[in-house]
């Protein structure tokens, strides 16, 4: 019993031991570094490699290397910095006083959306903790409000959520009138946010969420057109001539840079006009007219960018490959010859024609976009260049209306 008794004692103590250190190994967990930058409260900005934190945490020091990986770690606390980020910039952290439930307490924050009304999001002991900044800038916890934020007869019945957004929302009738609907939850309060936002044309944007948009419409135009027949008697030049135009619209673009893909599917009509004389001199003159009819499909793919505004009107600029083909071409050539000794006109008329049915090349266009509700009135100017397969060159210019829809 004794030989029992001690081995039991041994192992107890060695336990004892043994605790503190494997909860030493645990804790010690290595730091992972990821490409990042510091904002110090005098501007200057810094980049390195940021020590990555617990997911959706408040944080009162980070490590950060200054440059590169190999660099001295330093610690920097919401004192020194106004903010830092990681993550190809999409997390975000500011240095914000947060309201604890003794005071509020200095620390960095993950911001989850940009606007008036920054929104914050941490967790700690499994509880959600949204919070807003007000405009005179003070952070509100929406979920736990501390005693000071509350009323001491505040009653047991009522909601201090809608308490709290009574507060940060004080002087704002559009976001007053419905915070009675919005769900304790951060996705309900962001997408209240959001729509208030757009609705009243303000810029903001959600960190860390792509915010792509698709918009799609109906384009109309008319264009003035030339076409260069370079295998026609050393090269000749239609006259300009007008086509009118009209197709779809359909941009997928990202609504924080404005960057965008298009693709867009046009037909138009045009009547190709060329009339030119030559012949020998002395003995004879000839005169050559051509028309060439046609439908021509336009099929556009290209790059989008439009500068964000709250105003409701922005600039944009467009730009990428166009290709064209001519749909059932049809031609009618004329030509008469005089000869000058006999003063007899010979005169012919056929259709023995050849011109490529297939362009290739680029456009660039620019404009302004009216908004329209939620959606776009677009008025656009632009140009294209394009080659054909049997060295035809033609130019392009024209002016356009496109209406677009817009869908998230």
């Amino acid at each position: 019993m004794r030989a029992i008794g001690s081995s039991f004692v041994l192992i107890l103590l060695l336990f004892l031991v043994g605790l503190p250190l494997s909860a030493q190994y645990s804790f010690a967990k290595k730091t992972k570094f990821v490409r990042g930058y510091i904002i110090y409260n005098s501007g200057d900005s810094v980049t390195g490699y940021v020590g990555k934190p617990e997911r959706n945490s408040k944080i009162s020091l980070i490590s950060f290397k200054i440059g590169d990986i190999d660099q001295a770690t330093v610690k920097i606390s919401p004192i020194d910095a106004e903010r830092f980020a990681f993550g190809h910039f999409s997390k975000v952290y500011y240095s914000e006083e947060i309201p604890m439930q003794d005071k509020r307490s200095l620390g960095f924050l993950k911001r989850i959306m940009e606007g008036p009304y920054p929104v914050y999001y941490y967790e700690f002991l499994s509880n959600q903790h949204i919070l807003i900044k007000a405009l005179d800038g003070k952070l509100y916890d929406l979920l736990y409000p501390p005693n000071y934020d509350v009323p001491v007869n505040f009653p047991a019945g009522e909601n201090k959520f809608t308490h709290i957004l009574n507060i940060v929302f004080s002087g704002n009738e559009s976001l007053l009138a419905g915070i009675g609907t919005i769900r304790p939850d951060k996705n309900a309060v962001l997408e209240y946010l959001s729509k208030y936002y757009e609705s009243n044309k303000i810029p903001y944007r959600i960190i860390g969420q792509p915010q792509f948009r698709i918009k799609a419409g109906i384009f109309a135009g008319a264009g003035i057109d030339w076409l260069t027949w370079k295998s026609m008697e050393g090269g000749k030049t239609s006259a300009a001539t007008a086509a009118p135009s009209g197709g779809i619209y359909i941009c997928f673009y990202d609504k924080v840079t404005g960057l965008g893909i298009l693709v867009e599917d046009n037909l138009s009509y045009d009547r190709f006009h060329f009339s030119y004389t030559f012949g020998i001199p002395g003995v004879s003159t000839e005169y050559r007219e051509t028309f060439l009819k046609t439908a021509v499909n336009n099929a556009r793919l290209g790059f989008s960018w439009s500068k964000s505004s709250g105003s409701g009107i922005t600039g944009f600029f467009e730009t990428g490959g166009s290709f064209l083909t001519f749909i059932n071409p049809g031609f009618d050539n004329y030509e008469a010859s005089l000869d000058i000794d006999t003063k007899v006109i010979n005169s012919s008329r056929n259709n023995n024609v050849v011109v490529s049915s297939k362009y290739a090349g680029g456009f660039l266009r620019t404009g302004i976009n009216f908004r329209v509700g939620k959606n776009t009135l677009t008025a656009s100017l632009g140009g294209s260049y394009l080659a054909g397969s049997k060295d035809e060159r033609m130019t392009s210019v024209t002016v356009g209306i496109n209406y677009t829809m817009k869908f998230k």
